[in-house]
């Protein structure tokens, strides 16, 4: 009776076959997904740039400048530009005048990291004073380092190289509007040997809406 299988011989072949396929559609397959996810991540770099852009834009609108603070160049403090604003809720129907929320929305770059981070901050006040309208450049660079605010921060886009504000006078210690808001946005290209750049220029202008 005749007897029917696989050798031992065999099957080593067929499985040394089986590892030459296989690792020549690997060589096929893992540069594609590599450009693909690269792609995909660059991508999504620019369109969060761009909601950035955006979000400033709407929240400026829904804010007063006299709660507006800019704190700008403190790169050896990890902040090179940092923004705070409270945004308004309604307008008194007496006066006229806006009520705002009592937290400030923050944002800030930090340069060696290349992020803009974003988060809600209600700083303490101490018995007896009053809730602060604005911040002052030294509280709101505070409030960027404060390690209570690590939690609450959210990154909302990377690579950016430049992140700045200015006014119409130049001097950011009274805003004299409009601001003119300064991105660029440098994100390495597909094969690493350079990098794909967006610049952005916008106004930014508060409402300041009184009847």
């Amino acid at each position: 009776m005749r007897r029917t299988g696989t050798t031992l011989l065999e099957l080593v072949v067929a499985i040394g076959l089986l590892g030459v396929v296989t690792f020549l559609l690997m060589q096929l397959f893992l540069p594609s997904m590599w450009m693909f996810n690269r792609q995909q991540s660059n991508s999504e770099s620019f369109q969060n740039s761009m909601f950035l852009t955006q979000r400033l834009q709407i929240e400026l609108t829904h804010s007063c400048w006299e709660t507006v603070t800019l704190v700008q160049n403190q790169p050896a403090a990890g902040v090179a530009w940092a923004l705070s604003l409270r945004p308004v809720l309604r307008y008194a129907a007496s006066s006229g005048n806006p009520i705002v929320e009592e937290r400030f929305l923050v944002y800030f770059h930090n340069p060696e990291q290349k992020k803009v981070y974003f988060f809600p901050w209600v700083p303490v006040v101490p018995a007896g004073e009053e809730f602060p309208l604005k911040l002052t450049p030294a509280a709101l660079s505070a409030a960027c380092l404060n390690s209570q605010n690590v939690r609450e921060r959210r990154m909302l886009t990377r690579y950016v190289s430049e992140f700045s504000f200015t006014d119409r006078d130049g001097s950011l210690t009274i805003l004299d509007p409009p601001l003119q808001f300064h991105l660029v946005v440098q994100v390495p290209d597909a094969n690493n040997r350079g990098v794909e750049t967006t610049t952005t220029d916008i106004p930014l202008q508060c409402r300041n809406v009184r009847w």
